[in-house]
C-alpha cells in the first residue's frame, strides 16, 4: 500500500471520528429545505459540496448521492473534473474527485505555486493552490481525491452552520484541511418558494489547496432558479451565475482563476 492511500485513509478517518458527534444533532437540523437551498448544493472542483472551488458548510443529505462534472481552464491547458459525493449520516458527507489536465504528460518538472508547495514532475498547476492536477512522473492520468465533510449545527442558531473538512490526493499531493461558517443573511423576499434564501455567505479558513489562507464567499438568489456565487479561494476571485431546474439538475457558468477563464460545471442529486 502506497503511502499517498496510507495518507488518503487517515484523512477520512479522522473525520469520520466526528460522525458521533454530528448525528447526535437533533433531526430537525438535516432538513435542507430550512438550512442548505438545493440551488446552491453544487460539487467544487475539488469535490466537497460548495460554490465554484471553496466549499461550504452544506453537505450531501443523508441517503443521497449528488454528481458533479466541472471543465476549466490553467492558462492555455484544459481541466475536467468528475465527482461525487453521498450523505452517508446525518450531516456527514464523503466522496471523491477526478481531476485531469489536457497536457498534463508533458516533460518537465511541475510549477510552484506560492506557499502551497511545488507540483509533481510534470504536472499542471490549477489554482486555487499549488496542487498539481497532472499525475506525477509525467503521467496523464490526473489526480485522484478523497474527501469527507461534517457540518455542525446548534439547535439555538440553526441560521449558522459549520463545515470542518479535508480532501487529499492519493498521489503526490498534501491534505487540505478546511473549516467554513455558512449563514443565511437575509429572509427570503416575497415570492421565493420556502427552500430559497436571499443572501447567504460563507467565510472561514483552508490549508495547503487554499495557501493557508482566509477563504469565503457570497451567494444571492434572485428566485428560486437563478442565483449568483463569488468567491475568494486564497488566491484568486471566482464568480459564477447558477441555474436550478424543478428536477435535481444544477448547472452554474462563469469565471476562475487568477487570468479569469471560463468555468462551469453540472451537478446532479437523487436520493436513495
Amino acid at each position: 500500500m502506497t503511502k499517498g492511500y496510507l495518507r488518503s485513509a487517515g484523512c477520512v478517518l479522522a473525520l469520520l471520528g466526528a460522525t458521533f458527534t454530528a448525528c447526535a444533532l437533533p433531526a430537525a437540523a438535516q432538513d435542507d429545505a430550512t438550512t442548505t437551498p438545493r440551488m446552491a448544493r453544487f460539487n467544487t472542483i475539488f469535490g466537497p459540496t460548495g460554490m465554484i472551488a471553496v466549499p461550504t458548510a452544506g453537505v450531501t443529505p443523508m441517503g443521497s448521492v449528488q454528481l458533479g462534472v466541472g471543465f476549466g481552464q490553467v492558462g492555455s491547458d484544459d481541466f475536467q473534473t468528475y465527482s461525487g459525493n453521498v450523505g452517508i449520516a446525518n450531516n456527514v458527507e464523503v466522496g471523491g474527485a477526478w481531476i485531469h489536465v489536457d497536457g498534463s504528460s508533458s516533460s518537465g518538472t511541475g510549477g510552484t505555486g506560492g506557499t502551497g508547495g511545488t507540483g509533481g514532475s510534470g504536472g499542471t498547476m490549477v489554482q486555487p493552490a499549488a496542487v498539481s492536477f497532472g499525475g506525477g512522473s509525467g503521467s496523464s492520468d490526473g489526480q485522484g481525491l478523497i474527501s469527507a465533510k461534517v457540518r455542525l449545527i446548534a439547535p439555538q442558531y440553526e441560521q449558522f452552520q459549520l463545515g470542518i473538512g479535508a480532501f487529499t490526493g492519493t498521489d503526490d499531493m498534501n491534505t487540505t484541511w478546511y473549516a467554513i461558517v455558512s449563514t443565511d443573511l437575509l429572509k427570503p423576499p416575497a415570492g421565493l418558494s420556502k427552500d430559497s434564501i436571499a443572501v447567504r455567505a460563507h467565510l472561514g479558513y483552508g490549508t495547503d489547496a487554499f495557501d493557508d489562507s482566509i477563504i469565503g464567499g457570497a451567494e444571492l438568489f434572485f428566485n428560486p432558479h437563478i442565483s449568483a456565487a463569488v468567491e475568494y479561494d486564497g488566491n484568486d476571485v471566482n464568480a459564477a451565475l447558477r441555474y436550478a431546474d424543478r428536477s435535481n439538475w444544477s448547472a452554474q457558468v462563469g469565471i476562475y482563476g487568477n487570468d479569469s477563464d471560463v468555468f462551469g460545471s453540472v451537478s446532479y442529486n437523487w436520493g436513495f
